[in-house]
């Protein structure tokens, strides 16, 4: 192979190899938006309150980030669920009724826990961090039950 060959020959492998940087950077672009279309999606963050424009943004807050989701989530959770855990239907001697309303007490402490920990920056008072504290608790408690 001669000098002309090889200058040709790597130009070649030049080119190829550029395209295949270019289209990895364009798809990592594209799962990175579709990461924070997902995020903001799970968080229901419409106004963008989270300022999430990075995967370093969502690493830098994740604790924001991450109540944030479960917030949303176990909104729809109770919005569409019908199960009562069995250790709240038997404290309740098999009432459906007080049971579905106890659950639901509990969904809402819950949801209010990490509702206040996604405004976390601010002190809270005593009774906010009390709260927040025993919906975490319920949250660990009854987490194996969170399913529909």
């Amino acid at each position: 192979m001669d000098k002309l060959e090889e200058i040709q020959e790597l130009k070649r492998k030049n080119k190829i190899l550029l395209e295949r940087i270019h289209n990895c950077k364009r798809k990592n672009r594209e799962d990175k938006q579709r990461l924070l279309s997902t995020i903001r999606f799970l968080t229901g963050d419409k106004e963008q309150y989270l300022k999430i424009n990075s995967v370093s943004d969502i690493l830098w807050s994740a604790d924001n980030v991450m109540a944030s989701i479960l917030a949303e989530i176990i909104i729809r959770f109770k919005k569409t669920n019908f199960s009562i855990p069995s250790e709240i239907y038997e404290e309740c001697n098999h009432n459906e009724e007080l049971a579905r309303k106890k659950w639901d007490e509990i969904l809402d402490a819950i949801i209010y826990a990490f509702r206040l920990a996604t405004h976390n920056s601010e002190i809270k008072t005593e009774k906010e961090q009390q709260s927040q504290k025993k919906g975490l608790q319920l949250f660990a408690t009854y987490f194996n039950s969170l399913w529909i």
